[in-house]
């Protein structure tokens, strides 16, 4: 089978039907208990600051609890990541279903902006927990990782 062709088997289809909506019901059920548990992103745990992505499951999971604050608390592209795993959902199932495939310079522009948005968002997050005093308790309990504590230094010395 190449690229090209689409899956013909009954559990391809099954699982393009289904894995969005088990995810959702998943991270609904699950991600919010997670709360102020152990931390479980090995760049949280060796630098010592949140991770391009870190609160992303959790706020997934009060989205899924419709739950919009507290989605915002953990991580502010929530909304949209969500949106991005709907249509990529959508596009799994029109590529069992249909046959159809993007383009690959559209899937390549559509990485790169998300990762740029990603790390635009991931800085100012950082400058923010600096310019508070500090990474929120609900990322866990690491010590506070050097980038920080220079970040809040500084913004303790210019403010």
């Amino acid at each position: 089978m190449n690229d090209i062709e689409r899956p013909n088997l009954p559990l391809a289809r099954l699982a393009a039907i289904l894995w969005y909506p088990v995810m959702i019901a998943f991270l609904g059920i699950f991600a919010p208990s997670l709360g102020n548990g152990p931390v479980f992103c090995g760049f949280r745990v060796v630098a010592g600051i949140p991770c391009p992505g870190c609160g992303m499951t959790r706020a997934l999971g009060w989205l899924a609890r419709a739950n919009l604050e507290q989605s915002m608390r953990f991580h502010p592209l929530a909304i949209p990541t969500a949106l991005a795993l709907f249509a990529a959902w959508v596009g799994g199932m029109a590529h069992v279903f249909r046959g159809w495939t993007p383009k690959p310079v559209v899937s390549v522009a559509l990485m790169i902006s998300a990762s740029t948005v990603f790390v635009a968002a991931w800085i100012a997050r950082l400058m923010m927990f600096a310019y508070e005093g500090g990474i929120p308790s609900e990322f866990g309990a690491p010590p506070r990782g050097a980038l920080i504590a220079l970040l809040a230094s500084w913004f303790a010395r210019h403010s």
